[in-house]
């Protein structure tokens, strides 16, 4: 290592060391009131009746809400399926102010449904869907995404051969022509841990039972939290297949993108901390592994919420801390150091030395 490197994460050590004994002079009180004086909803249901009537193979859940640019793509992509195995779309048109309601209007025939409703949000729309689950499997599509002709085929008849609860497909992230990027768990189809999976929605099929009592938290930003906390550990067996079956479209207008100066961006707290909450309650057993998501789950929630006010910022931490210690009682037990400094930080409660580090990561 060249020396002006070596010394430069020597300082960084130290200065870590040093910000670690800084003690961030705020209660849990004052930061429970200052995150709910901003902004704060009430705690988001997750559970709901949905009735399973199993009619098709699989039913595809697809919210709309001003999508008329990528809309047909995503319903040729459905049409086109070559597949023996029977299927039908659920189109919820969510208020949309384009021409999304007359392109479903001409485009979507039985056995494929179109649901239309005032605005209500991507959550509320799959909730409708999902009240009258009709197939033995769920898929979820977003519509300015499209799935691989053959999506159904290779999904469902992995999930039937392996007796499998979740198959999840690869996915190809694209933007433009010149900016795409795959992403798999491997090259071969194989067992993974249900933790392993992604956390979208989209790219695989779930088997209807597990989502029997489910539903996504309304009016929330950040929603798919549910599916790696409360959905994914249900299944008793998960499979992964290498195939490129999903094409996600990142069109820029994204929660993550559209939130950061946004208030709502405090969401991404709540939902991990309901989640967690939620989890408990109904007797999930947390494992270290669950531990280091939520390591990094605090992280990505200063990444979310880094351009909002500091004091925000560190009511979120704060809060954060006081969830740690009473619900995650572990120790992180890798080798990562700049994951040892962030528990350290958390642990301490030490905001100066936990952002200092999260500003250094991409280094360490």
């Amino acid at each position: 290592m060249p020396i002006e490197n070596w010394a430069r994460k020597v300082y960084w050590k130290f200065k870590f060391r040093y910000l670690l004994n800084k003690k961030l002079d705020v209660s849990v009180d004052r930061a429970e009131k200052c995150l709910r004086d901003n902004f704060h909803q009430k705690t988001p249901a997750f559970t709901q009746v949905n009735q399973i009537v199993e009619q098709y193979d699989v039913m595809i859940v697809i919210p709309v809400y001003n999508a008329e640019r990528y809309l047909e793509q995503c319903i040729d992509s459905i049409l086109g399926q070559k597949t023996e195995f029977t299927f039908q779309a659920i189109f919820v048109e969510d208020g949309s102010a384009d021409r999304s309601r007359e392109i479903l209007r001409q485009r979507v025939r039985l056995p494929h449904i179109v649901i239309e409703q005032e605005n209500k949000g991507v959550s509320a729309a799959r909730n409708v869907a999902l009240r009258r689950i009709s197939g033995r499997y769920v898929m979820f599509l977003d519509s300015d995404d499209f799935l691989a002709t053959n999506a159904i085929d290779k999904l469902v008849s992995t999930a039937d051969a392996c007796c499998a609860d979740i198959v999840e497909a690869g996915h190809l992230f694209f933007a433009h022509q010149d900016k795409k990027c795959q992403v798999r768990h491997g090259e071969k189809m194989g067992e993974i841990a249900s933790r392993e999976l992604f956390g979208f929605p989209w790219g695989k099929v779930i088997r209807s039972n597990l989502l029997e009592d489910f539903c996504f938290p309304e009016n929330y930003f950040f929603e798919d939290t549910v599916m790696s906390t409360l959905v994914h550990p249900l299944s008793r067996k998960t499979i992964a297949v290498p195939d490129i079956l999903y094409y996600y479209r990142d069109n820029g207008m994204g929660i993550t993108h559209r939130s950061k100066n946004l208030k709502e961006a405090t969401d991404t707290f709540w939902i991990m901390k309901y989640c967690l909450e939620e989890r408990l309650r109904r007797g999930q057993v947390l494992e270290h592994t669950d531990y280091i998501k939520y390591l990094l789950a605090a992280r990505r929630n200063w990444i979310r919420t880094k351009e909002l006010p500091m004091e925000i910022r560190q009511g979120i931490f704060v809060l954060t801390c006081e969830l740690f210690d009473k619900n995650l009682k572990f120790s992180y037990k890798g080798s990562e150091q700049r994951m040892q400094m962030l528990e350290l930080a958390i642990r301490q409660r030490s905001y100066l030395a936990f952002s200092y580090i999260l500003e250094l990561w991409d280094c360490l």
